[in-house]
Parts: C-alpha cells; sequence; structure tokens
C-alpha cells in the first residue's frame, strides 16, 4: 500500500500553534488536541483515511466554503480540514477550527 503525503499548509500550522487563544480552550485540552491529529495524521499517512473504529467522525462538508473538503474531529469542538488529493497520494490539511468559527465560512 503505497503511503500519502500529508501536506500542512501555512495556514494549519498556524491554527495548530495557536489552539488554546483561537478555540477558546484550556492548555489542557490543546494538548489533547495536538495529540489526536498527530495520531490522525499517522492514519492518513498510512490509510488516506480515518477508519471509524477510531472514533474521528471524517466527514465531507457541504456547505460553501467548505464543499467537498473533509473534517474530522480532535476533540468535540476541535475540528480539522482537510483536502484529499487522491489521484496524487496528497492530503492537505487547510486548518483547525471550532463549529462557530467553521459556521462563520472564513478560511482565516
Amino acid at each position: 500500500m503505497k503511503r500519502f503525503d500529508v501536506r500542512r499548509t501555512s495556514r494549519f500550522k498556524r491554527h495548530f500553534y495557536s489552539l488554546p487563544e483561537r478555540l477558546g480552550i484550556s492548555k489542557k485540552q490543546a494538548m489533547e488536541a495536538v495529540n489526536e491529529i498527530k495520531e490522525a495524521i499517522a492514519l492518513l499517512e498510512a490509510h488516506s483515511t480515518l477508519p471509524p473504529e477510531y472514533g474521528y467522525s471524517l466527514h465531507e462538508l457541504e456547505r460553501e466554503p467548505w464543499k467537498g473538503f473533509l473534517e474530522f474531529h480532535a476533540l468535540d469542538d476541535v475540528l480539522v480540514i482537510y483536502a484529499d488529493i487522491r489521484e496524487q497520494n496528497i492530503i492537505r490539511l487547510l486548518g483547525i477550527y471550532n463549529h462557530t468559527l467553521l459556521a462563520n465560512g472564513k478560511l482565516d
């Protein structure tokens, strides 16, 4: 099985390092989210998806501007958005949001 190249956008990196301030969560929750995100990235690299048994609630987004992107939950209200470019074996991590930020529809 071919491994997938998981690429992190500069937006994703910025979001990753500012979770408590950005999402209004505690540092403890941010550390838990970081660990979950790292585990999910390893699964994405190996399988190109997140198997349901891992509990990430992976699903495709249906509303603009997110339509067609995929989302998984690192915590209940810590959502990672990514693009699956399967034909090129690439997964591009776009950003980390909560439900409120996602509903606002701004990429920031």
